[in-house]
């Protein structure tokens, strides 16, 4: 179940499971570096990872594939996610991966179709979002956690669909980087089916939005009424809380912990 799906069954304070993707924990540690790129859309991926941290009791990030399961015990990850992970806010998720689920063509194309619009709509921001993920280390974890980099149906896909190529036309943009950031993008459908089956809501990286926009009926609107994130970005704007990770980590522990005393009284 994605954030868009959620409708009227509880408030998303209360929904005890949720999940984020590592796209996600990426862009948040890039909102608390000093240096280097940042995601385009790191601010809000660093408020919805803190709000989840905070407000729901059972928190997970899903996994690529099993090799990435077999190596979620060492240094391969974002610095956040290893810090909530070591405090214990957040574990993996090991009933299934992401690579477990085949697509068919129809579904593919489907899912591109959304992926071009998209693009087209969001040309800029894709392009920092690829640059971003251009950095080393993000490159090293994810041959670590996609091997080979992208899904093998999705280069079969990608190297006999025209359409594909034309976009690569009509952006300008290097075929690898395009077709790594469709794996990335199609990959949301993925974690969402493996969460949903087991009633996490997940909170996707917003460059996954628009797969769920395509479906019928969904709740595009956040129920959310406070945001913890949002305080804790406002208090790093306003100089009274530093952009260590390992501060922001213990604040983010301290106000879960609090948060659901409050809510088990």
């Amino acid at each position: 179940m994605n954030t868009l799906e959620f409708e009227n069954k509880s408030s998303l304070e209360t929904y005890r499971r949720a999940a984020i993707d590592m796209a996600s924990a990426y862009a948040a540690d890039s909102y608390l570096h000093t240096t280097g790129s940042v995601d385009p859309w790191s601010e809000q991926c660093f408020v919805t990872l803190i709000d989840s941290a905070i407000d729901h009791p059972e928190f997970v990030f899903p996994q690529a594939t099993r090799h990435s399961l077999e190596h979620t015990g060492t240094e391969n990850l974002p610095e956040i996610l290893l810090a909530l992970k070591r405090n214990e806010i957040i574990c993996p998720f090991t009933e299934q991966v992401a690579g477990e689920i085949t697509p068919g063509n129809n579904n593919l194309a489907n899912a591109f179709r959304e992926f071009k619009l998209f693009a087209l709509r969001e040309r800029s921001k894709l392009a920092g979002w690829i640059e971003f993920h251009e950095q080393s280390q993000i490159k090293y974890h994810h041959e670590i956690h996609v091997p080979g980099g992208v899904q093998p149906f999705v280069l079969k896909f990608w190297a006999e669909s025209q359409a594909t190529q034309k976009l690569v036309e009509d952006l300008g943009m290097s075929n690898n980087r395009l077709r790594y950031a469709f794996d990335v993008f199609f990959r949301g459908q993925q974690y969402d089916e493996i969460l949903s089956f087991n009633s996490f809501l997940y909170f996707n990286h917003p460059l996954r939005t628009d797969l769920f926009l395509m479906r019928d009926g969904v709740n595009t609107s956040s129920t959310i009424r406070h945001s913890w994130g949002r305080l804790l970005v406002q208090l790093i704007r306003d100089r009274q809380l530093g952009k260590r990770i390992d501060e922001v980590v213990s604040i983010t522990e301290g106000i879960r912990t609090n948060v659901q005393r409050d809510e088990a009284a």
